[in-house]
């Protein structure tokens, strides 16, 4: 009897946490938060919200609230950057994806040749934190990961990935994102295509 009662006890405790981890924060002037973020969460992404959330009213959220303003490549910018790269990689023989990516690793576009394995462009937007964390080229942070530079080695995440083809953006000194490529044969040839369009975002 006391086993069943603890159990019971244990179960309603549990579904409470479960709740309270997926159930939306909602404040004046910011948008909802779902909760616990998946650690190989891109910068962005969201946890679905709950059923609870989905059926009930709208969230009040103000019409004028501020929003923060995120350094970034212009639209325009970052997509004549990106079909440069793929320009690139394209000319060399090779189908590949390309991410422009803001300054705090958010994804600004995307876009994938014909005939490129799926995925290329989320891999490349993990390339991306890597050369906004250390505002390099992810090639220079995989070198130093195979020097044992543990200082290196401590600024790394889950979500990152640390292969060479991301190059940093910068304006004027300061970082506003990020380019990648994934999908050559070597992360050395997506280098030389983030490299071509890098290059067009400095005409």
């Amino acid at each position: 009897m006391h086993l069943r009662i603890f159990l019971l006890i244990a179960l309603s405790a549990t579904a409470s946490l479960a709740q309270s981890q997926t159930s939306p924060m909602q404040s004046s002037g910011s948008p909802p938060t779902w909760g616990t973020r998946d650690p190989l969460a891109l910068p962005g992404d969201n946890l679905p919200p709950s059923l609870t959330f989905v059926v009930g009213p709208p969230p009040t959220i103000a019409a004028n609230a501020p929003r923060a303003s995120i350094p970034s490549p212009p639209l325009a910018k970052a997509l004549e950057a990106a079909e440069a790269a793929l320009a690139k990689c394209k000319a060399d023989g090779y189908a590949v994806g390309v991410a422009v990516s803001n300054s705090v690793g958010g994804l600004i576009l995307g876009i994938q040749a014909e005939g490129a394995f799926p995925g290329r462009i989320y891999n490349a937007a993990r390339k991306n934190l890597v050369a906004i964390e250390f505002g390099t080229a992810s090639s220079v942070v995989r070198d130093k990961l195979r020097e044992n530079d543990f200082a290196t080695l401590s600024r790394t995440r889950p979500n990152m990935t640390l292969l060479p083809g991301a190059l940093p953006i910068f304006t004027d000194g300061i970082l506003v994102g990020a380019i990648a490529v994934s999908g050559a044969p070597a992360g050395e040839r997506d280098e030389i295509c983030a490299l071509a369009g890098a290059a067009s975002l400095k005409k």
